[in-house]
């Protein structure tokens, strides 16, 4: 017997009749490819009953286990003449076929959660690539799933939370580092897609911060998902990532120059405020060296802000003037953080903006 996921709750409010096409299968028909498909190596069930072909991988499943998770598949496990979507002429080694459109990559990932449960249900410590969030959230979302919906908005909260010390303690020098979660920036291209599609619009602001921080011929090229689909930006996420682009670059300019025309000296300065503003002015100056290839774009930790935020000892900062520096900073990244939602347009669509929210 296979081992189970723990079934989910049919949608009572699903028709089979009025939504069955909106589900995402189609039937296989004798017109498709004469290619044979491929069974996956993974999901194929010796005593399966029917055959899922998704591109050109077949996956041979339990038609009762699989429905339980989704009421949109149960319905087309129907045969054609009730109204399903199940093909009973044109079979793969004799059982029935139903084709869907997602990408094998998509369906497998949810297959192997049907019959295996998640990840972080057997070992809270296992590693997952952005691919497979985006794959339980995409197919969550298709086949209305409430819990693959909610375990891939986990890994999204993760990379694009909507406080900034979240955001802080994942990053390092504007590359997302997370103990469990695998994230390339250029993977916020398929990510801001995936967002729109579920309609999660406060994880906006952090994916469209990341596609403004990639080159502009990889924003109109676009990238390739794991599996190798090609992912582009929409037109209208498109202009606002380059709208994005240029509003950072003026915003990161801005913090600095905010930074250099306050009173950095502590009163408490344990040398006496000389030797402190000496090194603030020479570590300004340092900051601002080459400012033109210094401003990329990324104000929360570009060039220049992370010159004037890790200042090291090497600097001859007393412990009093060097926290005082650090807090400034931090609170002008902040109002930077403040206006994310502003720039992605989407303010009046965000409550709570600032809130931490639970992650993976």
């Amino acid at each position: 017997m296979p081992s189970r996921a723990r079934p989910e709750s049919p949608l009572e409010s699903f028709s089979c009749t009025s939504e069955r096409h909106s589900a995402s299968g189609q039937v296989a028909r004798k017109t498709a490819k004469t290619d044979r498909p491929r069974p996956d190596a993974h999901v194929w069930y010796a005593d399966g009953d029917i055959v899922i072909i998704a591109q050109e991988t077949v996956f041979r499943v339990h038609k009762s286990v699989v429905a339980r998770h989704s009421k949109a598949l149960e319905c087309m496990f129907q045969p054609i003449s009730w109204g399903g979507q199940a093909d009973l002429t044109n079979t793969f080694d004799g059982l029935p076929t139903v084709r869907v459109t997602d990408t094998a990559y998509d369906f497998k990932h949810f297959l192997l959660v049907v019959y295996d449960g998640f990840p972080r249900d057997k070992d809270p410590h296992t590693v997952v690539d952005f691919g497979v969030f985006a794959a339980w959230l995409r197919i969550g979302h298709r086949y209305r799933v409430p819990s693959f919906v909610i375990e891939g908005l986990r890994g999204f909260r993760s990379i694009f939370p909507m406080d900034l010390d979240t955001w802080d303690k994942h990053r390092f020098d504007g590359k997302f580092l997370h103990p469990r979660v695998v994230f390339d920036n250029t993977n916020a291209i398929e990510a801001v897609n995936a967002i729109r599609l579920a309609g999660k619009v406060h994880l906006l602001p952090g994916a469209l911060y990341m596609c403004a921080q990639l080159r502009p011929s990889t924003l109109l090229a676009g990238t390739t998902r794991a599996d190798g689909t090609p992912e582009k930006l929409g037109a209208a996420d498109l202009l606002l990532c380059f709208e994005m682009k240029e509003r950072l670059r003026k915003a990161e300019a801005r913090i600095a120059v905010q930074w250099a025309a306050q009173d950095h000296v502590e009163s408490r300065c344990k040398n006496f405020g000389d030797h402190c503003d000496r090194t603030r002015h020479e570590l300004l100056k340092e900051a601002c060296r080459n400012i033109h290839n210094n401003l990329r774009g990324d104000p929360l930790h570009g060039g220049v802000i992370t010159r004037l935020h890790e200042v090291d000892d090497g600097w001859q900062l007393c412990s009093h003037c060097h926290d005082a520096m650090t807090w400034e900073v931090r609170g002008l990244r902040r109002a930077l953080w403040n206006k994310l939602p502003v720039y992605a347009g989407v303010e009046a669509d965000i409550r709570n903006w600032g809130k931490s929210t639970q992650g993976y």
